[in-house]
């Protein structure tokens, strides 16, 4: 089994708990699978001909998720932040 059929696998079969995971922090399911493609995007990069130097490819995968579903939450509140102050 190639790498990358590897880690699509390891991302479908847990691809609707990373979705659960990530509504939570985004708020909003749609955005959630926004978040979790372009985890998925991460993952396959960094994943690419290194697969055996991760221990715990879920774990990454999950981390990933986190770390784009707080960044897209951080950027979201600056927006509203920015739209409430109004032009200047």
């Amino acid at each position: 089994m190639s790498s990358s059929f590897g880690d699509l696998k390891t991302f479908l079969s847990h691809r609707a708990a990373l979705v659960e995971y990530a509504t939570p922090i985004v708020g909003d399911r749609s955005q959630a699978e926004e978040v979790v493609q372009e985890a998925y995007l991460r993952f396959a990069q960094t994943t690419d001909g290194r697969a055996a130097g991760i221990e715990q490819p879920i774990a990454y995968l999950y981390r990933i998720v986190r770390n784009l579903a707080l960044d897209w939450s951080r950027r979201r509140v600056l927006e509203q932040r920015q739209r409430d102050a109004g032009p200047l």
